[in-house]
Formats: C-alpha cells, sequence, structure tokens
C-alpha cells in the first residue's frame, strides 16, 4: 500500500484500511506511512481499559499522548492536568526503550523542572505547578518543547511496536 492507497481507503474506512490485527498494521513498509501506522496501533491503545494495558501497551500510549500533546502545544499542555494522566515517567521508560534517546533526554530535561525531578502523580497539582514556574523555568520549558518537536523517531516507536508485537492486542469493534 502506498501513501496514495491509504488516504483513499482511509476517508471510507479509517485507520482498518490498514489491517485489523498487529501483523497486518505492522506490515506496511512505505516511510510515508509511518505516522499513520503508529496511529492505528496506539488510537487502538487509547481505546482499550487502562487496567487492561500490558506494559508495552502503556508505554506506546504514553509516548503517543506525549509526542501528540507536545507536537500540538508544547510541555504546556503535557504537563496540564487533564493531559499526561501522571504518566510521564511511563513515557520517558517507553522512549529509552524504544531507543529514541534524544527525545528521552529532552523529556528529562523538561520533568526536571518539578520539584524531585518529576511531575506530581496528582493531576490536581500539575496546573498550579506549571504557574509556579519562574520566567527562567518557563523559558527552558519552551525551548525544550522546540527541541522535542524538532525530533522525529516515529521509526523507532514501530520498530518498538514490531519487536514487541506479541504484547499488543487490539481490538476492532
Amino acid at each position: 500500500m502506498n501513501i496514495d492507497d491509504f488516504n483513499k481507503g482511509f476517508r471510507q474506512r479509517g485507520y482498518s484500511v490498514l489491517g485489523k490485527t498487529v501483523d497486518e498494521i505492522l506490515s506496511h513498509d512505505d516511510p510515508e506511512l509511518s505516522g499513520h501506522i503508529f496511529d492505528a496501533i496506539c488510537q487502538r491503545i487509547i481505546d482499550k481499559d487502562r487496567r487492561l494495558l500490558t506494559d508495552t501497551e502503556r508505554k506506546l500510549r504514553e509516548v503517543y499522548k506525549l509526542c501528540g500533546a507536545v507536537g500540538n502545544s508544547g510541555f504546556d499542555l503535557y504537563f496540564s492536568d487533564s493531559y499526561s494522566d501522571g504518566d510521564a515517567e511511563v513515557a520517558l521508560a517507553g522512549l529509552k526503550e524504544m531507543g529514541a534517546e534524544d527525545l528521552a533526554a529532552v523529556l528529562e530535561h523538561a520533568m526536571g523542572l518539578f520539584p524531585g525531578g518529576k511531575p506530581s502523580k496528582d493531576n490536581s497539582k500539575h496546573e498550579p505547578l506549571l504557574d509556579q514556574l519562574s520566567q527562567e523555568s518557563r523559558d527552558v520549558l519552551d525551548d525544550c518543547s522546540m527541541r522535542f518537536s524538532d525530533l522525529d523517531n516515529v521509526d523507532l516507536a514501530i520498530a518498538y511496536a514490531k519487536k514487541k508485537k506479541a504484547d499488543i492486542v487490539l481490538s476492532w469493534p
């Protein structure tokens, strides 16, 4: 399948155009489809009950949420009380396990702005902590957002999913 075939099928069938099983979705080799493959896998993972996620699925979910939030609005959005679910540490572990050391280093730097070097597990504390950051720390957070957005390691995430595909259980309606 190439990107044109994907676009035609996506309008009618959504991500299922890539397949319904992990093997089918990950079988596509066109580099232009990489982002869509990552989306197809992670959208299904996000739809699952969090309590039923495998360790691999949890890491993919958190890396996906991290990349989406920071790519759209920076670490301010990611660390807001409504977005990160207190799982920045899981995202960090996922990035490291995937081999995305450059992204992991930026996330770790951003996390270091919080007391104890990580955001609170209590989501209600995220926004007040962000509001209390000094201007210098806010500038560092903005710089981290820019650096993170300049990096693209979706191929590492897909390679990780292929390596760990036995740990990914997708359900389809």
